[in-house]
């Protein structure tokens, strides 16, 4: 769907958009669904072990405790003490995340008008807000949270935040917009691209999936980060020249 063709007429454009974002819509959904499925799987097989272990340790309470009491007898060694962390209750999580995120409406109008502004009144191509300055800023909160996890030795969080935050905008984000467009013809909204744009996406897709089953396959090492920043910044000075 990302190629244009001069001698199509907007209705096909919208006709095969329409298409193509129910296409990807569907396939998100069912991802959703065997993702839902299998982390269900996880929790099951966790709880299972964890009744196991709690058994185990019923059993053997007796033996433990008087090694225990041993343990604390002997000269020199100190109690460690596990601590527990408060957390707050799961109302005040969802009141704080629906404040949050009815916040995000007028920020986003007045962060969308601004690069307006930008891209009228300076040589700033509105491809490169698009593609790089629009996606960095919305997407700052999963970056900082990617690089966190990834600091504290959690990899697979770290690339969990990363890659479904783009599955969240290509899979549901965008086909709404497409299916909401297509009750206002006039906006002229279509997944028809530009050769150049179309080509970056391409590149892009290719290069980050080959990163990630080379490292699932293999091992994860610098080169992996250095390709995948090489290919940001390729990207970033392509579209700020055009």
């Amino acid at each position: 769907i990302a190629v244009i063709d001069s001698g199509k007429s907007l209705k096909f454009k919208e006709n095969t958009s329409q298409i193509g974002a129910t296409l990807i819509f569907v396939c998100y959904i069912v991802y959703l669904i065997a993702s839902a499925n299998q982390e269900f799987k996880t929790l099951s097989n966790e709880k299972s072990k964890e009744e196991e272990r709690l058994l185990a340790d019923t059993e053997s309470s007796a033996s433990d405790s008087q090694l225990q009491s041993l343990h604390t007898a002997e000269p020199g060694e100190e109690e460690e003490e596990e601590e527990t962390k408060n957390l707050p209750p799961k109302l005040v999580c969802f009141i704080t995340l629906a404040i949050a995120t009815a916040g995000l409406g007028p920020t986003g109008n007045f962060f969308v008008e601004s690069l307006k502004r930008l891209t009228d009144d300076k040589p700033i191509s509105k491809v490169f807000i698009g593609l790089i300055v629009l996606p960095l800023a919305g997407s700052l909160p999963e970056h900082i949270s990617s690089l966190i996890a990834a600091y504290h030795g959690g990899m697979d969080l770290s690339v969990s935040l990363a890659v479904g935050s783009s599955n969240q905008i290509l899979g549901m984000v965008l086909p709404i917009i497409q299916f909401i467009s297509s009750r206002y013809p006039k906006t002229g909204f279509t997944l028809y691209f530009e050769p150049y744009v179309a080509g970056y996406l391409f590149v892009s897709t290719f290069v980050c999936c080959f990163t990630l089953i080379h490292g699932l396959l293999f091992s994860v090492n610098v080169l992996h980060g250095t390709l995948l920043l090489v290919t940001y910044g390729i990207i970033v000075y392509l579209t700020f020249a055009n």
